[in-house]
């Protein structure tokens, strides 16, 4: 009995770590590393060892555990871990549910920017234009924010790249309004609200950004006073692993380091 349950603790731990070795290697095709697949590999890596090195491993944390200190170790980092994981799923959860917040008909559009290729958007700021879109098409008399600065291997800024996309798309040049200065998602909505009360515009939003950053958007905009909505964009799933990780650790600053509860 006890040999069929440790065959089948290493046979789950392979097929975890081969799939995860996989998906979170998947953005390096597309030179995307972060800490968001370096932590993933980092996982996944140590359930390929458990897998290979069961029984070695299994004779040291009996070692261990039969210390009282061992015990106390081994039950503090069990705890630990549990509790990474345990935030991990909550906060997923959260995220689910703030991606799918459907704005109302006079919700004043904010298009958050994402990284600019030359002149042309990034694969992932297209998704987020092409999630945009309809919305905007559909509500011609709502105004459209498109907000993101230029970084230095920008040719112009991400605010810039939108405008020009939605344009040669059929959106009236009159319709969009251009924030250009912010390098980050605070700044982003910072200087959004402050065209929005320049203007008069709704302080109901419907933000478009992807599906897993609506949650820390949403909390940043109530900080600025908006009432926020999401219009969430797809992914693109070779680089899905490395971002979604990478969130985790930005809420948990957002959440915990900055004071922002949930």
């Amino acid at each position: 009995m006890k040999n069929k349950w440790s065959k089948g603790i290493r046979f789950f731990s392979f097929l975890i770590g081969l799939a995860g070795c996989v998906w979170f290697m998947a953005p390096v095709t597309v030179r995307v590393v972060n800490i968001g697949n370096i932590t993933g590999l980092i996982f996944s890596i140590a359930f390929l060892g458990i897998s290979l090195f069961f029984p070695s491993l299994r004779k040291i944390f009996s070692h261990i555990w039969s210390y009282r200190a061992g015990k106390v170790f081994l039950s503090f980092s069990g705890g630990i871990l549990g509790l990474i994981f345990l935030t991990g799923i909550v906060l997923s959860g959260f995220m689910i549910a703030a991606s799918s917040n459907s704005p109302p008909s006079y919700a004043t559009v904010v298009v958050l920017g994402c990284k600019v290729n030359g002149r042309d958007p990034s694969l992932m700021l297209q998704r987020r234009l092409e999630a945009a879109l309809p919305y905007i098409k559909d509500h011609p008399e709502i105004p459209c924010i498109v907000s993101g600065g230029q970084e230095n291997n920008e040719e112009i800024s991400e605010a810039q790249a939108m405008k020009e996309w939605l344009i040669r798309y059929g959106v009236p040049e009159s319709q969009i309004y251009l924030e250009d200065r912010s390098t980050n998602t605070e700044e982003n909505l910072r200087f959004c609200r402050e065209i929005i009360e320049q203007n008069g515009f709704s302080p109901e939003v419907a933000i478009v950004t992807d599906g897993f950053h609506q949650l820390r958007a949403s909390l940043i905009a109530k900080k600025q006073g908006l009432i926020p909505y999401s219009v969430s964009a797809h992914t693109p799933w070779f680089v899905y692993s490395a971002y979604y990780v990478r969130e985790l650790y930005a809420l948990v600053q957002e959440i915990i380091l900055k004071g922002i509860a949930v």
